[in-house]
C-alpha cells in the first residue's frame, strides 16, 4: 500500500486567474478654480458631490485664482499654478496638507497650464510672458525651458510626454492660435501645422501615444479637434449638440474614447466621446463663477494581467532498487509545499493624456477555502521613485487540503481593484477500511471545505461520480474480469484514480495505491 506522505496531488501548479475581481473606490476628476483659487475634485459618477483638496501649507489666499494642475504620481501630489501670486502650489491627494514650491530662478509670472514629469521630476508652467518655466519636484530650484524655432504667443496650457521627451503647449493667439511643441533637454522645437481644422483660441491640450493623436480644445468656436501628432488629419469631433461653455483645458481617456472638457465659463465639466457619438456632463454641480480649468482624470487601478499561484512542492525521498526494477518514482508530496503568489500587472498612467491610474500600493495575501493564511505582502511606491518596491517575506505552507487562492489587491486614491485567482485544490487520501467478505473497501478522502466534484475512475472498478467537501468515503468495487480475479487469487493489486475538481478552478487528480482481499 502506497505511503501516506506520497498519497497527495495537484494537477496544476501555475495556473491562470480568474477574471478581475472587484473595485472599490470611484474614478475622480480634478480641477482648479479661476473662481477662488482652489482645488477640486468629484467622482465621476457624481455620487459624493465637489471636495476640496485641502491646501493648508500653502500660501493660497481668499482672492487667488488657480489656473491649470497636475498629479505627480510618485508622490501622490496635485501641483498647480496660482495666477494672482505668481507661485506654484501642491497638496498630498490624501487631504493632509501642503506647501509651496521653491520654483529657483525659474520665471514665474501670472503662471499656468501646469503639467508634471514623473519620469525626469521636474513641473512645467506657462507664463504670461510667452516663457515655459520648469523646476524640480525636489525643491532644488529650476529655470527657464529654451524652446529655439517653437512659437509662443499666449501659452495657455502645458502637457509634458515624458517618453517623447517633449512638451507640447497651446498659443491662444490675438486671432485665430495655434500648437506648438519642444524637446524637454532644451533643444528646441517647432510650432505644429495643423491641415484640416484651423485652431481658433486653443486652451488645453491631451496625447493619445499609443494612437499617435493630439486632441486641444478651442475656446471660442467651443469645440474639440483631433489630429496626428504631426498635425495632419485634423478633424473637429462632432459634439451632437453637447453644450461646452468655453473649455478651459481637457484630460482624456483613450480606452474609454472619451476626453473631459472643464467649461470655465459654463461652470460645468463634460466629455465627449472620440468617435463622435456625442457626449454628456459629469453629474457634480459646481457652484456659480467657480470657473474651473484644467480637468485632470485619476481612475482606479485597471488590472491588465492576473496574478498566478505557484505551489512548489518539497523534495521526495529516492527510492531503492529492488533486485533488478527500480520502483517508479512517488507521486508529488504537496501537503506541505511552499506557495508563492506571483503579482499581475496594472496600466500605467498616461500623463501626456492628464490620465493617472498607476496603483501607489499592491498587496497580496494566500487564502485557503477563504481564509487567509499567509501574512500580507506588500509592495509600496517609494516618495523617490516611479517603481513599487517589493517587500519579502517567507512563502506560505500548504499544511492541510484546501483550494488555496492568491488575492492581490492594487490601490492609489481613486479606490482599489481586487484579483483572485482559481484555486489550486489539495486534497489527500486517509485510511482504507477492507471488506474482505465482499471484495470491497471503502477509501477516506480528505477534499477542500467548498463543495466540489469528486470522481473515481480506474479499469476494470465501478466509476463513482459525487459531489463532496470535507471527508468523503468513497466506495472501491472491481466489477468483471478483475471481481473474478480477486475472488479467485484472494488479492488484487490496483491503482485507482480520484479526481477533484473545485467550483471554479482547475480538476486536481491524485492516484491511490491500494489491494483487495477476498476469502
Amino acid at each position: 500500500m502506497e505511503n501516506n506522505g506520497f498519497r497527495v496531488l495537484a494537477l496544476t501548479f501555475m495556473m491562470l486567474a480568474a477574471l478581475v475581481g472587484t473595485a472599490h473606490g470611484a474614478d475622480r476628476i480634478y480641477w482648479t478654480s479661476l473662481g477662488d483659487g482652489k482645488v477640486y475634485w468629484a467622482n465621476l459618477d457624481g455620487s459624493g458631490g465637489m471636495q476640496e483638496l485641502n491646501a493648508s501649507g500653502t500660501s493660497l489666499a481668499a482672492d487667488d485664482s488657480s489656473n491649470g494642475g497636475a498629479i505627480d504620481p510618485v508622490q501622490q501630489r496635485f501641483y498647480w499654478a496660482n495666477y494672482e501670486e505668481s507661485k506654484i502650489h501642491w497638496a498630498k491627494l490624501d487631504g493632509s496638507g501642503g506647501g509651496d514650491l521653491a520654483t529657483g530662478s525659474a520665471t514665474v509670472v501670472a503662471p499656468g497650464g501646469v503639467s508634471v514629469d514623473p519620469v525626469a521630476r521636474r513641473v512645467y508652467w506657462a507664463n504670461v510672458n510667452d516663457v515655459i518655466s520648469y523646476a524640480n519636484l525636489d525643491g532644488s530650484g529650476g529655470g527657464d525651458l529654451s524652446t529655439p524655432g517653437a512659437s509662443s504667443d499666449g501659452v495657455t496650457a502645458t502637457t509634458v510626454f515624458p517618453a517623447a521627451g517633449r512638451i507640447y503647449w497651446t498659443n491662444y493667439g490675438f486671432i485665430s492660435g495655434w500648437l506648438s511643441s519642444a524637446r524637454t533637454d532644451g533643444s528646441g522645437g517647432e510650432q505644429i501645422s495643423i491641415v484640416g481644422v484651423t485652431p481658433d483660441t486653443p486652451y488645453g491640450i491631451a496625447i493619445d501615444a499609443a494612437a499617435g493623436k493630439l486632441y486641444w480644445a478651442d475656446v471660442n468656436p467651443e469645440r474639440i479637434s483631433v489630429a496626428n501628432l504631426d498635425g495632419s488629419q485634423a478633424v473637429a469631433i462632432d459634439k451632437r449638440g453637447l453644450e461646452m461653455k468655453a473649455p478651459y483645458g481637457i484630460a482624456l481617456d483613450p480606452e474609454e474614447g472619451k476626453v473631459y472638457a472643464a467649461n470655465v465659463a459654463g461652470d460645468n465639466l463634460t466629455f465627449l466621446r472620440t468617435d463622435g457619438s456625442g457626449g454628456a456632463t459629469v453629474p457634480v454641480a459646481l457652484p456659480k463663477n467657480n470657473a474651473p480649468n484644467m480637468p485632470v482624470v485619476y481612475k482606479e487601478p485597471r488590472a491588465t494581467s492576473a496574478p498566478k499561484l505557484d505551489a512548489r512542492a518539497p523534495l521526495t525521498p529516492k527510492f531503492k532498487k529492488k533486485g533488478r526494477r527500480k520502483a517508479p518514482s512517488p507521486l508529488p508530496k504537496l501537503i506541505g509545499s511552499s506557495l508563492t503568489c506571483a503579482g499581475g500587472s496594472f496600466a500605467p498612467d498616461l500623463v501626456e493624456a492628464r490620465l493617472y491610474r498607476a496603483p501607489v500600493t499592491i498587496s497580496r495575501v494566500v487564502t485557503r477555502d477563504g481564509e487567509q493564511i499567509s501574512t500580507v505582502t506588500s509592495t509600496v511606491k517609494p516618495e523617490g521613485g516611479p517603481q513599487p518596491v517589493p517587500m519579502a517575506i517567507s512563502p506560505p505552507i500548504a499544511s492541510k487540503p484546501g483550494n488555496y487562492r492568491c488575492q492581490e489587491t492594487a490601490t492609489n486614491a481613486a479606490g482599489s481593484t481586487v484579483q483572485t485567482t482559481a484555486p489550486v485544490a489539495i486534497f489527500k487520501t486517509g485510511k482504507l477500511k477492507l471488506n474482505k467478505a465482499k471484495g470491497t473497501a471503502k477509501l477516506t478522502v480528505e477534499l477542500p471545505a467548498e463543495k466540489g466534484s469528486l470522481k473515481l475512475a480506474a479499469k476494470g472498478f465501478e466509476g463513482v461520480s459525487k459531489e463532496a467537501s470535507g471527508k468523503a468515503i468513497v466506495l472501491v468495487k472491481p466489477k468483471g474480469a478483475r471481481k473474478a480475479k480477486l475472488a479467485d487469487k484472494g488479492k488484487l493489486k490496483a491503482v485507482v484514480k480520484l479526481t477533484y475538481t473545485p467550483p471554479d478552478g482547475a480538476a486536481a487528480t491524485l492516484r491511490k495505491r491500494l489491494t483487495l482481499r477476498q476469502p
